[in-house]
């Protein structure tokens, strides 16, 4: 026989962020939503293999990614061992790779005294300045840009050869407050690659 797990009415549709260039289809608190449906529903064959795991739900308006895989973002399979600043892997965007890895959440699960600015921060590595790595901070609604935004690392970021920091912030408008995914990523579409790692993102 087959084993049905209906998720249908389980998820909310904020948790819903499909997108056709990534390949998660919905948030982490939705991923996690239907693994411990899953898993419930496997526990009467497998009794002894089952472990109730305990998660919070509460909102969150500071996120970290070092691409150690414990946290698991949009374009994870960017993550390589190529070059690391911190732990084992960073982010390799470029070449075959346009989409670096992506932050990408519903917005009204952002507490709402903590919308006025988003401060972005990430650790950067670049060969040299012949690239097109631009930071991209994507606002949507009904599937639709409501707000986008493009800052060049090459304009930003001079040290080539190293790790650099790379810092922006930005405060939080009226286009952007009607959003219902915020999305923020590395993007470039050009052969040569860059590196990113230590993804931070704070709301505030």
């Amino acid at each position: 026989g087959v084993l049905v797990v209906d998720n249908l009415n389980e998820i909310k549709d904020e948790e819903f962020i499909d997108q056709d260039w990534t390949t998660e289809h919905y948030t982490e608190t939705g991923r996690k939503l239907i693994a411990k449906n899953v898993a419930s529903a496997l526990k009467g064959f497998y009794p002894e293999q089952f472990a109730d795991v305990k998660y919070s739900d509460e909102k969150q308006a500071n996120f970290f990614n070092d691409g150690e895989k414990q946290t698991v973002w949009g374009q994870m399979q960017t993550l390589s061992t190529e070059r690391a600043y911190s732990g084992k892997y960073a982010s390799k965007v470029g070449g075959e790779n346009d989409y670096g890895l992506t932050f990408e959440y519903p917005f009204a699960k952002i507490p709402d005294s903590l919308k006025r600015e988003i401060s972005i921060g990430m650790k950067f590595f670049q060969d040299d300045l012949n690239h097109k790595a631009q930071l991209v901070i994507q606002a949507q609604k009904g599937g639709k840009d409501v707000y986008w935004q493009a800052i060049n690392l090459v304009n930003n970021v001079p040290e080539t050869g190293e790790w650099a920091d790379f810092e922006y912030n930005l405060l939080i408008n009226k286009e952007i407050e009607t959003a219902e995914i915020i999305k923020i990523y590395l993007y470039n579409p050009s052969d040569k690659v860059v590196f990113l790692d230590d993804f931070r993102i704070d709301f505030r």
